[in-house]
C-alpha cells in the first residue's frame, strides 16, 4: 500500500489518500496475531479454513512492507497510531528475524516467530526486501525529523 501512497503523493492526486490511509490501518489490525504478535501471511476476510499450509508463518517481506506502510501512512497523516504501529512491527520484526550469529534476516517463522528454515537467501528472499525496507526507513525518518 506504501506504492499508491507514494504515487497519489507524489502525482498530487490525494483524493483516495484517505481511502489507502484506512486500507492500511485496516489491514494491520486484522493481520496482526493478537497472541504470538506478528504479522500473518494469509488472512481470510470471512474467516474460512486456508488450504494454505503457511497461512499462519511469519515472512520477512511483509513485515519490511508493513514497517514502510507505517511510516509513510504517518509521513502523510501524523496521526500517531501509525507511529504506534510501526513502533510494534519495528519491535517485533527486530526481536525474531534477524539471526543472531550472522545478522541477515531469517525468511520464514512459524507462529511463535520461530525460523523453519536456516536459509537466508534463496529463490524468494534475496537481498531485496530488507535493504529497501531499511534505506526507506532511514529516508523516511530523516524526512520526519
Amino acid at each position: 500500500m506504501w506504492f499508491i501512497l507514494d504515487y497519489l503523493t507524489g502525482s498530487g492526486d490525494t483524493a483516495r489518500v484517505p481511502e489507502v490511509i484506512n486500507i492500511i490501518a485496516k489491514t494491520l489490525e486484522f493481520g496482526w496475531d493478537r497472541q504470538y504478535g506478528g504479522i500473518f501471511y494469509f488472512m481470510d476476510v470471512l474467516g474460512k479454513p486456508h488450504l494454505e499450509l503457511q497461512h499462519d508463518m511469519k515472512l520477512w517481506w511483509v513485515h519490511n512492507e508493513a514497517t514502510i506502510a507505517t511510516l509513510y501512512a504517518y509521513k502523510v497523516t501524523r496521526d500517531p497510531r501509525f507511529l504506534d504501529w510501526f513502533r510494534k512491527v519495528d519491535e517485533w520484526s527486530f526481536g525474531h528475524f534477524p539471526d543472531s550469529e550472522y545478522g541477515e534476516w531469517f525468511a520464514y517463522l512459524n507462529r511463535r516467530g520461530e525460523p523453519t528454515h536456516m536459509l537466508k537467501g534463496g529463490k524468494w528472499k534475496t537481498f531485496f526486501h530488507l535493504p529497501r525496507c531499511l534505506a526507506f526507513s532511514a529516508a523516511l525518518m530523516e524526512e520526519l525529523k
